[in-house]
């Protein structure tokens, strides 16, 4: 459907870990991490999945810039800077808020790679982010987050790894439609799937992947807001309403980007204990969620889980 993309994928590692998961529980389940972060330090985790067909179409509709949007610590924003870069492609972003005399972390990276960044009021952010209409034919709009239908059909990759022995999963990036569902999923070693959502991208990615197994997908819900994201999967992304997908809206701890104490200490643990890669936004929830869910007996009894580590800067 789409070309091999072979610049993106430069020193992008097509081997990633799955590392266990050590949580205490009455019900013997299992918990292990897919640790899509190793996948490239910059283009990591979810954010490659997701930029790999809009740049694909990109290129095929003759574009010279790739424009989006984001926070001041958009990691989508760093992804797609340094993507376009390797690429060959001009980038620009819009992103929410006051520019600072000294430019964050994530920032600098864009800026590094020639990312042409534009401060926008909260307001215009939210009229952009609604009607964007590109200013001349050689732009290419990728919304926020790559939160977009192309976005969603690269993360139908993620579960599609080959197991290459019982720790390190292997990616095939000649991305092609025919990717056989993996073994572990469709032989009910693994019976849930977490992943934590922001924009519901991966998500339905990962649901449409896995709809012919008995497999649970199960969302982590970052952002407050009742059934704004179920209504996104079903509206957006025509994911059918079934008992195989579910978003827990109970961990976004506050809001997006809220990071209480009990949630830094947690995470702080945590990344120490299983020498794994957390933050507070989006991993940290979803394992601190996996962690509360274990304690209410959420799981199955014997069950085995794979969390999705999604990757980002820290």
């Amino acid at each position: 459907m789409y070309p091999h993309l072979p610049h993106i994928n430069y020193m992008i590692s097509p081997t990633v870990t799955i590392k266990p998961i050590l949580l205490p529980n009455a019900l013997n389940v299992q918990v292990d991490m897919l640790m899509l972060n190793e996948l490239h330090p910059l283009i990591s985790g979810n954010k490659y999945f997701k930029l790999l067909y809009n740049i694909s179409q990109a290129q095929a509709q003759g574009a010279t810039t790739l424009v989006s949007m984001g926070g001041a610590y958009s990691n989508h924003l760093v992804a797609l800077a340094v993507a376009g870069y390797t690429q060959g492609f001009k980038t620009k972003a819009y992103i929410r808020g006051e520019k600072n005399e000294v430019l964050n972390s994530h920032l600098s990276i864009c800026a590094q790679h020639n990312m042409e960044l534009e401060y926008v009021s909260r307001t215009v952010y939210a009229t952009l982010r609604n009607n964007y209409t590109p200013q001349n034919p050689n732009e290419y709009w990728i919304p926020e987050g790559g939160g977009n239908a192309l976005g969603a059909v690269g993360c139908e990759h993620i579960p599609k790894f080959t197991l290459l022995n019982t720790i390190t999963a292997h990616y095939n990036f000649d991305i092609n439609s025919t990717t056989p569902t993996n073994e572990l999923f469709t032989n009910n070693y693994y019976n849930y799937c977490v992943c934590a959502c922001g924009t519901g991208t991966t998500l339905a990615g990962i649901i449409r992947a896995l709809q012919h197994t008995q497999v649970h997908t199960l969302g982590i819900q970052v952002l407050k807001g009742n059934n704004y994201l179920t209504n996104e999967l079903i509206q957006k992304y025509n994911i059918t309403p079934c008992a195989l997908w579910s978003i827990n809206e109970d961990f976004h701890c506050g809001g997006y980007a809220k990071t209480p104490t009990y949630l830094t200490e947690f995470v702080q643990q945590q990344s120490v204990v299983h020498n794994v890669a957390l933050e507070n936004i989006y991993t940290g929830k979803m394992l601190y969620a996996v962690h509360q869910l274990l304690h209410q007996n959420y799981f199955k009894p014997n069950s085995r889980i794979l969390l999705i580590q999604s990757g980002g800067v820290h």
